[in-house]
């Protein structure tokens, strides 16, 4: 395949990447490989490395691009200028997103590939630093903090455990399957939790 500029090689990069995320979404993230996504798309293997060094710079993209999901997921409800309202606002959009693309939570949250490891984890002290999910969040408790909301002295702590907590309910609720009205009222009861945790 021939690109003519830089539109077409862009738009074709992004077509790699919406291919590999459907194989992925197929066979498996270990399954995954270049001649599988080639395969699907009729394409010699040595397409996919004129856009990407290897497997793993491509898994890297894919992660990328994923996490800015999240984070225009996130920056929707962060005009809001109640802290309370925006946390509230923003986790929700977080779960209620990631409930609707699974394979896209799956890649990024319980892959053990260092390339994609590398752009998520979020437990080591200093990382509102690296990441805008964690930031936003703790800009947000700062926020409370300061009009009197939210009582909090370990912000980037709490955030830290908010994000692995709302973490575990989406996984559950991937694996589990269950209702909409119990999965709301489910969403509903962590949401206030977690805001009960910072009055």
């Amino acid at each position: 395949m021939k690109v003519k500029n830089e539109v077409q090689a862009e738009a074709f990069r992004n077509q790699l990447l919406d291919t590999a995320e459907e194989v992925i979404k197929e066979v498996g993230l270990d399954a995954f490989s270049i001649r599988k996504l080639t395969s699907r798309l009729a394409y010699s293997p040595g397409i996919v490395y004129h856009y990407f060094q290897n497997k793993e710079a491509l898994l890297g993209a894919l992660t990328k691009r994923g996490y800015q999901e999240i984070v225009r997921l996130l920056q929707d409800a962060s005009i809001i200028q109640d802290p309370q309202e925006r946390l509230e606002a923003c986790l929700r959009a977080y779960i209620l997103g990631m409930c609707e693309r699974k394979e896209l939570f799956l890649l990024l949250m319980q892959s053990e590939q260092e390339v994609i490891r590398s752009q998520v984890d979020l437990l080591e002290a200093g990382i509102r630093h690296k990441r805008a999910s964690i930031a936003q969040m703790c800009d947000t408790i700062e926020a409370g903090v300061a009009c009197g909301e939210f009582h909090c002295e370990q912000i980037e702590l709490r955030a830290q455990v908010i994000w692995c907590a709302t973490y575990g309910l989406i996984q559950r609720l991937h694996k589990e399957q269950v209702e909409a009205i119990q999965k709301r009222c489910l969403i509903e009861e962590h949401i206030a939790m977690i805001l009960t945790s910072l009055r």
